[in-house]
């Protein structure tokens, strides 16, 4: 009788091994079986990519940039050496190079005239050899804001003057860029904002521009307050070193100062707060007229 049991309990674990073996062979083909659709499926995608797509860079398709195609790039690139240089019988070729950035490549007569390389966020245009800097969208050359390189035909900068401020409001912007970017690169300007989230909508809170009159000006921009001694104090800093123009955006400055801005200039440094009047409601730059020009429209 003990004989005969352990018989059966040998024939049932042989049972549950063959079983076993049974469904680890089921699972194993099932995976099998979704992984080749799975492939086939992301092979019959790629296939799938029509030209002009191809395969460019680290997993990217590349066709356009800033929502215009290869060719539509060219196509101003070309308008504008027709219209600005006069040269018309000119190829164009766009593309990106080995390091992700978008570039044109203008020929004439076979030889290379000039290669651009387009900046990502602002799509402005920068000659490699001569460092001109083009806005093909608006067709204009861009002057450049080198150390010799003043503003003063945009900004008339007199006597020791080197940093301009303009109070920008919704109603005068349209006169304000026509005045000093007629070039079109006030839409380049870097932008700081610096109003509470809830407020970053258009037409609320201050809006500042500041023009060095060259990169040599160096300026920072401060959090600020009014001590009880009545002396300005700084508190964080918000920019650093910045010596090209730019745009400031903050919530409502009245007559009691929140920023303020330092400036160095040739060895010089003076520190002022951005505040208004309590007169006439104009920028109150008083003791500072010597070197900060208010270009304002009011």
């Amino acid at each position: 009788m003990k004989k005969m049991l352990g018989i059966i309990i040998v024939l049932l674990l042989i049972i549950i091994v063959i079983i076993s073996l049974a469904f680890y062979s089921y699972v194993k083909n099932n995976s099998n079986n979704n992984n080749n659709s799975t492939n086939k499926q992301n092979i019959s995608t790629i296939n799938s990519i029509e030209e002009p797509y191809m395969l460019d860079g680290p997993g990217s398709i590349h066709n356009f940039f800033r929502d215009k195609s290869f060719s539509e790039w060219e196509e101003l690139v070309s308008r504008f050496y027709g219209e600005y240089y006069g040269m018309y019988d000119i190829e164009v070729e766009c593309n990106f190079n080995d390091e992700g950035k978008f570039f044109s490549t203008v020929t004439s007569e076979n030889e290379v005239v000039a290669e651009y390389v387009f900046d990502d966020s602002s799509g402005i245009a920068t000659e490699t050899s001569t460092g001109e800097v083009v806005n093909f969208d608006s067709g204009v050359i861009i002057p450049s804001y080198g150390a010799d390189a003043s503003m003063s035909e945009y900004v008339d900068f007199t006597d020791n003057e080197c940093i301009a401020i303009g109070y920008v409001t919704d109603l005068n912007e349209e006169a304000f860029i026509e005045k000093y970017f007629p070039d079109g690169s006030y839409g380049t300007l870097e932008n700081y904002d610096f109003r509470y989230e809830a407020n970053r909508t258009p037409g609320y809170g201050n809006k500042f521009v500041i023009i060095p009159i060259n990169n040599k000006v160096k300026i920072t921009v401060y959090d600020c307050y009014i001590g009880d001694d009545g002396e300005l104090y700084t508190d964080n800093t918000l920019i650093l070193n910045q010596n090209e123009p730019f745009i400031l955006l903050d919530d409502y400055i009245e007559y009691t100062p929140s920023m303020c801005i330092k400036f160095e200039y040739n060895g010089f440094e003076e520190m002022f707060p951005i505040t208004f009047s309590g007169e006439d409601g104009t920028l109150d730059l008083n003791g500072y007229e010597m070197e900060v020009k208010d270009i304002s429209l009011y």
